[in-house]
């Protein structure tokens, strides 16, 4: 006789939630239309040449000889024209025999400087050098189009039509617009460059105010008014007496004054000149005459096209204040050596500022020149950098110190605390010589491991003695100007369950991280995953610095499987399991263990990197679009790190192992990382022995690969790829390739991989003193990479082995949708046999990216929830609208969010479903494990509430995307379950038309704890309860709301998702529940997402759109203080994006369970009592309830 009277034994609250505290499902990382793209970086500089006579091999100023020591006889010296494109005529050098005693005196200098043709050097002057580095840098391809470059020169040679003139030796000029490096812009830069000769004065101080002047569309011209002497009065032998001046001084250009510099004869008339002035000298009285002059501006002879009016025209572009930071500008000042004929200085730079009262104060030292400018040029490269000018921008200054004098300054290489990369910075204090110093501090950047060293133009300082190493100083200066400006790294931590011991957690997370890319035809966006230590809820990197600051991704730390243990910078494709990916290279033996789904779906076939295998592996046959056979096959050799070109050609009889590893790997979103724990040794008490563990991850990422990594060292084991990936987005396999998934239809959204979340399961024994898994199962589906379902064998984590696959054209299975849902293993009675079945929901259908999506009628794709044979795959139930083994009318909507499982009796068999579908439903499934047939087995399915009144807008469902929240309760004598769900539409996260809130709900299932549930005929007391004050408490906050829902008066309750206190905006459009949420010891956390807040370092960098909080409820009525109404509902920052609730250890060997955040601790406990902030922290009770594997196990038969 049936028992209709068995005992109910719900679990302990603590375990019924476990697998939401603990679980790796609940953390999932952001969807991908809440990204924004950065701004597009412009780099912007003008090359200011030194052309002085110094940099010629005249008799006056021997550049070769100062360099190489070689013909001092300037007669020896020889020219040559070149052979390119314009000409560079009569280019000078000194020829020697590379066996002769002056090439060996002078060996280092000679082969460094020198060019060898044939047995003979040829050693040029420096103006030939220089030319010829301009000529070879113009044909560099690495040199982009999109910079914007402009050529200047000191001492002007030529008028405003670059007409050749005589070198005046005290300006600088423009000599080719900045504008982007067409070839046009290239072939005008090596016109004026052919045309450069060396002469005359090295004016520094002008030459530089004239490039920063053009930079900021200023100017430098001034009409100078100076005092000049015209003839002086004295008293003498009774009579005053005249002289006129006969010859001047030059103009001092600091006190605007011209002196007499020789006088006339004595008359006594005086003479009729006009004066405007005069002033007393000794005993004589000088009258003076104020004459205009036009100062060192050499504004008037810089090309016109650089000019409008009278001011220049800035390169620089035209973008709103707060984007100024996002773009790189600079000067390049390349200089032979000794600075002079600046002798106003800061007329020009004043002139140039828009700024009368710019002085020389925190300069450089005064130069060994007269008229050097040192002082004034150090402070103007201040004033440009700080970005206190009138273009508003910092504008860095490099400089390059070209000849022998700046040879021997000691070099460092350090990390660039800017980019996190290393550079070779220059210890200017260490050089003897004054004029060298100053050069190397003008332009060097600072580091704290070089004090007193660089802080003026902060652009580098570089020494040239070769063409070659003018090339380098240019190109590496556009790489400092070029922002590389970061897509915002994001991710959400994911703290997997130890399977083995639960109540135990080891004090790690994971971080899969996702680089979005909005904005680009990108295929694939880049991922990685990091491990990284916690301690009281906080992440922590390896180097003990925090991982997130402000609730964005930390630059300052690196991670548990970093290979360099350097700060990332925040960068998602350095450190992490993508550095340790086995990649194949030419100096190791390493390949990557790939495995690919076959035609059939039966197997999984390793791929060898050989030109047999991959033409076996990936075969006409089994693709559905069988064009372009060769090109797929290429692409999965990419995937397994060899850089064959994209294109149709058979493959080759041999691979070349490339010199550096080519990498593929995209990020991680949905498919967070489920841990596999293979063994773990037993210590000598019989505990586990967490110190020597072999766990693994199993995860899945956009560019198709379903990976085992090793917990421990970061290293990749295996890769699966599934045939779906081969067929439908095969160019994602290929490293940064862009354009579409397939590489024949236009481009389309970025692939989206195995991006579902995966569930793997284990038995285990013991054998000897250690825990080994007897076998290990994987299942999952790839998202809205396809409609696939798959089981694993991951027994032999180096060999996968194919389960099932399974999709919507296999019989039985047509309401299959896009898995979306975690997959859930358990266990039921069949025929009175227990069966280790895999549970998963229909899915999803492409139908609710519309947010206004209504299912008029008809069923949505997805509307079913199927039981399988952990096995085989076999179906053993289906629960559906029509045509099932249960049915349910009301189940049109597509069902996404995995179910939740209910052991009513504790016996190790799972009795109830729970799940919620997109259309605003709840639905509870009954299994009577008792029965020894599957007719009578499934029970029924019944619509435990339909919330589908609570429309966001007319006629605009709530749509349930998670789990239900399942927890269990005695009250007064009563027990019953209160279910939860909180409604929100991940499909449209920033989507906020609705003129109605989102809500979570609290649902009282009274039926689920009777006695006589699986009686013959009963009355269901919680079914169809509906969104009215008939059935729901709206903000319950009394006792008497606490006393309508236990006595059955009302069936639960609700809150709106109304407000986001703590980012400062209440009541804010919008919000919606996204994640699962989480119930610990009668508290609810639900994470709730704002789709109104912007999350950015600066308005340059890529956007995260929206912010997470997470809502404390109280259990079961929504009440936690019946005094204060206030208290009812608790909110705090989770953090940027769409972020998770996830609990994890406190600390090392402790036994609390800590929300974790992305913010620093602030955890009250016995060391901290007095911390401010909402109580977050668990001690876990001690437990009656067996959780542990070898506490429960035994009372199962073992799995065939």
């Amino acid at each position: 006789m049936q028992n209709t009277q068995r005992k109910f034994r719900p679990l302990p609250l603590s375990l019924v939630v476990a697998g939401l505290m603990y679980g790796g499902q609940m953390a999932v990382a952001s969807d991908l239309d809440i990204y924004r793209a950065a701004k597009d970086s412009k780099t912007t500089l003008v090359l200011m040449l030194d052309t002085s006579g110094s940099m010629g091999s005249t008799s006056s100023s021997n550049s070769i000889y100062e360099d190489y020591g070689l013909c001092s006889d300037t007669s020896k010296i020889k020219s040559i024209d070149s052979t390119t494109t314009p000409v560079i005529k009569a280019m000078r050098y000194c020829e020697i025999s590379q066996a002769s005693a002056e090439a060996s005196a002078n060996k280092n200098t000679i082969e460094k400087g020198c060019e060898l043709v044939g047995t003979n050097y040829r050693c040029f002057d420096r103006i030939a050098r220089l030319q010829k580095a301009i000529f070879q840098l113009m044909a560099d391809p690495n040199i982009k189009d999109e910079v914007v470059m402009g050529l200047a020169q000191f001492s002007t040679q030529s008028n405003s039509s670059n007409a050749s003139i005589t070198a005046d030796g005290r300006t600088g000029k423009i000599v080719v617009p900045a504008a982007p490096l067409t070839s046009t812009q290239r072939a005008a830069i090596l016109a004026q460059v052919a045309a450069m000769r060396a002469s005359n004065g090295t004016p520094t101080g002008h030459a530089y105010a004239e490039a920063a002047a053009y930079m900021m569309g200023t100017t430098t011209a001034e009409t100078l008014t100076i005092r000049r002497d015209s003839y002086r009065e004295y008293f003498s032998s009774g009579s005053w007496r005249y002289q006129t001046c006969n010859t001047l001084n030059n103009i001092n250009y600091t006190t605007f004054t011209q002196t007499c510099k020789s006088w006339n004869s004595e008359t006594t008339t005086r003479p009729s000149t006009a004066t405007t002035g005069s002033y007393v000298s000794g005993s004589r009285t000088i009258y003076t005459v104020n004459v205009a002059a036009a100062g060192r501006s050499g504004f008037t002879n810089s090309v016109t096209a650089s000019k409008s009016g009278s001011v220049y025209l800035s390169p620089l572009p035209t973008v709103a204040d707060d984007e100024k930071e996002c773009n790189g500008q600079g000067i390049y000042f390349l200089t032979d050596g000794e600075p002079n004929s600046s002798d106003m200085p800061l007329v020009l730079m004043r002139k140039a500022l828009n700024d009368t009262s710019f002085n020389e104060s925190g300069g450089l030292p005064s130069g060994t020149q007269s008229e050097n400018a040192m002082p004034e040029v150090g402070a103007f490269a201040k004033r440009l950098f700080s970005g206190t000018n009138p273009a508003g921008v910092e504008i860095k200054t490099a400089v390059v110190g070209f000849g022998r004098v700046f040879e021997g300054i000691p070099t460092q290489t350090l990390m660039n605390p800017d980019t996190g990369k290393n550079r070779v910075y220059y210890n200017c204090t260490s050089s003897t010589n004054q004029d060298a110093r100053n050069a190397c501090n003008w332009g060097e950047k600072t580091h704290p491991s070089l004090p007193g060293v660089g802080g003026f133009g902060n652009g580098g300082f570089y020494y040239a003695a070769s063409t070659q190493d003018i090339v380098d100083s240019i190109k590496n200066f556009v790489a400092e100007l070029n922002k590389d400006i970061p897509a915002v790294p994001t991710g959400a931590i994911v703290v997997p369950q130890d399977t083995l011991a639960p109540e135990t957690l080891e004090p790690f997370a994971y971080l899969p991280l996702l680089e979005p890319k909005p904005g680009t035809n990108t295929v694939v966006w880049p991922g990685n995953l990091k491990k990284y230590k916690v301690n009281n809820g906080t992440i922590f990197g390896r180097n003990s610095k925090p991982v997130f600051k402000n609730g964005l991704l930390s630059d300052e730390t690196y991670d548990q499987w970093s290979v360099d243990l350097v700060a990332d910078k925040a960068a998602i494709q350095k450190g992490g399991m993508f550095d340790r990916l086995p990649m194949p290279m030419s100096t190791n033996t390493a390949n990557r263990n790939v495995f690919v789904e076959n035609e059939s779906g039966s197997t999984l076939t390793k791929v060898l990197p050989t030109k047999a295998s991959v033409e076996s592996t990936v075969v006409v046959g089994g693709l559905t679009t069988t064009a372009n056979v060769n090109q797929k096959r290429r692409y999965l050799l990419n995937f397994m790190g060899y850089t064959l070109e994209e294109n149709n050609d058979a493959i080759p009889s041999t691979l070349t192992r490339p010199d550096t590893p080519y990498r593929a790997l995209g990020g991680i979103v949905h498919s967070t990382p489920v841990m596999m724990t293979y063994g773990v040794a037993l210590d000598s008490d019989g505990a586990l022995d967490n110190s020597k563990r072999d766990d693994h991850l199993l995860f899945g990422s956009l560019e198709g690969g379903l990976h085992i990594v090793n917990a421990t060292t970061g290293e990749e084991q295996v890769v699966v790829v599934p045939r779906q990936i081969l067929d439908k987005q095969p160019r994602a396999l290929r490293q940064e390739t862009t354009g579409s998934l397939d590489g024949t239809t236009p481009p389309n959204p970025t692939a989206y991989g195995v991006d579902a979340p995966w569930t793997a399961y284990a038995e285990y024994a013991r054998k000897s003193n250690q825990i080994k898994a007897e076998f290990m199962y994987a299942y999952g589906g790839l998202r809205m990479g396809g409609d696939g379902f798959y089981g694993l064998d991951l027994t032999n984590k180096t060999n996968p082995q194919m389960l099932f696959s399974i999709n919507s054209s296999k019989s039985g299975f047509s309401r299959l949708g896009q898995v979306w849902g975690k997959p859930v293993v358990t266990r039921v009675n069949i025929d009175g046999k227990p069966r280790l079945v895999v549970v998963v929901t229909g899915g999803y259908d492409m139908q609710y990216e519309d947010p206004k999506f209504n299912l008029a009628s008809g069923e949505a794709k997805g509307n079913a929830v199927y039981m399988l044979d952990a096995k085989t795959g076999e179906r053993l139930l289906t629960v559906g609208r029509s045509g099932a083994d249960l049915n349910n009318t009301n189940m049109s909507h597509s069902i996404v969010g995995r179910v939740k499982v209910l052991d009513r009796d504790a016996d190790g068999l799972t009795d109830h479903l729970y799940f919620a579908d997109l259309g605003g439903q709840v639905f509870r499934v009954d299994l009577d494990n008792q029965q020894k047939t599957k007719a009578k087995w499934a029970r029924r399915v019944v619509r435990l509430a339909d919330l589908s009144a609570a429309t966001l807008e007319t006629d605009v469902r709530p749509r349930f995307y998670e789990a239900p929240v399942v927890t269990i309760h005695d009250e007064q004598g009563q027990r019953f379950a209160v279910v939860n769900v909180a409604s929100g539409d991940r499909s449209s996260p920033l989507y906020k038309a609705n003129t109605s809130p989102n809500h979570v709900f609290g649902l009282i299932d009274r039926d689920v704890a009777r006695v006589d549930l699986y009686a013959a005929s009963v009355t269901l007391q919680s079914q169809n309860i509906t969104f009215s004050s008939t059935d729901l408490i709206a903000k319950p906050a009394t006792a008497a709301h606490q006393a309508d829902m236990l006595s059955g008066a009302k069936k639960g309750w609700y809150y709106p998702l109304d407000a986001f206190g703590e980012f400062k905006q209440d009541l804010v459009a919008g919000l919606k529940a996204m994640n699962e949420a989480a119930a610990i010891r009668n508290d609810l956390y639900v994470p709730v997402y704002n789709p109104n807040f912007e999350n950015s370092r600066s308005k340059c960098s890529a956007q995260v759109l929206g912010a997470s909080e997470v809502y404390r409820y109280c259990l079961p009525f929504g009440i936690c203080d019946l005094n204060d109404a206030s208290n009812n509902r608790q909110r705090f920052t989770l953090g940027a994006g769409i972020q998770a609730v996830n609990f994890g250890a406190g600390t090392e060997g402790d036994s609390r369970r800590v929300l974790y955040q992305q913010t620093t601790g602030n955890i009250k406990d016995n060391d901290n009592p007095n911390a401010t902030g909402v109580h977050r922290e668990y001690v876990s009770p001690p437990r009656l309830q067996p959780v542990r594997w070898y506490d429960r196990q035994p009372k199962l038969p073992k799995t065939p």
